[in-house]
């Protein structure tokens, strides 16, 4: 299958940005997500422009400019003008063959719509803005993905994220939630999305991507019983907690243990390296649910 430009331009982003990571520099998430956001908006054929994207946007620290500047050239090269029109996009020529960068494999989920859910409630207040950069990253990469925002009450934002700019487009997406940093009720949005946009977005066998520490302020009998109905309708669902990042991390909170035997996969979503886990796991899904 041929690569998509928008999955290959976010996978050389990150191979770059992990090259950094392994070599010592302290690049989180936010960074490497802006990195890959603002290749958007310069020339990808000069060089110049590059550099000094990246060493705005990565560079936190005046000791670390020496070991950016070595690894910036062997990592990164001028495209020909033949090459920048078929790629649009920066190429890593150093890495192996056999590498995985941060990309989907499209034979199986090529034909499967993607639906995220984001919960944006107190609790999850500090990765909220870099919540919505991810599911904007995602829709301008990927075809057919919907995007949702809860605290309270479920905020359907897909139109709102596919505006050009990114600032505008956060900007009117978090423009539409009025429950910002609220509450917390996961069943009654899960109740609300299994309602009124199931049967609209999750035909085909779509791959549901749910974001929430589990908080849930509700009946957790309810978040069990939409759970299950949307695991039901869906294709795949995948729980994504930013807080099993933590070796202390324990799933005991109501939310959390009364949906974890009604998901397929329970991942954490914290830094970098998470990006790729879930990335290959979309790219690892068989013909069926392994359960």
């Amino acid at each position: 299958m041929t690569e998509q430009p928008g999955q290959a331009f976010l996978g050389n982003c990150l191979l770059f940005t992990r090259a950094l990571r392994q070599a010592g520099l302290p690049i989180g998430l936010d960074q490497a997500l802006a990195f890959a956001q603002a290749l958007e908006w310069i020339d990808l054929g000069s060089r110049d422009e590059v550099y000094h994207t990246a060493r705005s946007l990565l560079v936190s620290h005046y000791e670390h400019l020496r070991l950016f500047d070595a690894i910036f050239n062997r990592f990164w090269r001028p495209l020909t003008r033949t090459a920048r029109r078929r790629q649009m996009m920066p190429r890593a020529p150093r890495h192996k063959p056999h590498a995985q960068p941060f990309t989907i494999e499209r034979r199986t989920l090529k034909q499967r719509p993607l639906v995220m859910i984001a919960d944006i409630s107190g609790s999850m207040e500090k990765y909220a803005r870099l919540l919505l950069q991810f599911l904007y990253s995602v829709t301008h990469s990927l075809p057919r993905v919907e995007c949702f925002v809860f605290g309270t009450r479920l905020t359907r934002i897909t139109a709102q994220l596919k505006v050009r700019n990114i600032d505008q487009a956060i900007d009117q997406a978090a423009h539409e939630v009025i429950d910002w940093a609220g509450g917390t009720r996961i069943g009654a949005s899960l109740q609300g999305f299994n309602r009124h946009w199931g049967r609209r977005v999750l035909g085909r066998g779509a791959v549901v991507l749910l974001i929430s520490d589990g908080w849930e302020q509700g009946d957790p009998e309810l978040l069990a019983t939409e759970v299950r109905r949307l695991q039901r309708r869906c294709y795949r669902l995948i729980w994504l907690n930013p807080l099993l990042g933590r070796e202390t991390y324990q799933p005991r909170v109501g939310g959390i243990r009364a949906v974890l035997s009604h998901i397929d996969d329970f991942l954490p979503i914290h830094n970098f390296q998470s990006l790729e886990t879930l990335a290959q796991r979309l790219g690892a899904l068989s013909e069926r649910r392994s359960r």
